[in-house]
């Protein structure tokens, strides 16, 4: 991995794999939290923190 002046980092193909395996994991883990939580149980600012992480997971997707 390397970081350059503009802090925009590049990955090597074994490192990405690395990356996506990752991204998957912790999408699994915030779709399961999603399901499984009642939204009454939830405070409004675990909503937004779920909402707004499966967001930036779709824009790192998209990338």
């Amino acid at each position: 991995m390397e970081i350059d002046d503009q802090e925009r980092v590049t990955f090597t193909p074994e490192e990405l794999d690395t990356v996506r395996a990752a991204l998957v994991t912790i999408e699994h883990y915030a779709t399961n939290i999603w399901d499984q939580v009642e939204i009454s149980a939830v405070s409004g600012s675990t909503v937004d923190e779920i909402v707004s992480m499966r967001r930036q997971l779709d824009a790192i997707r998209r990338t």
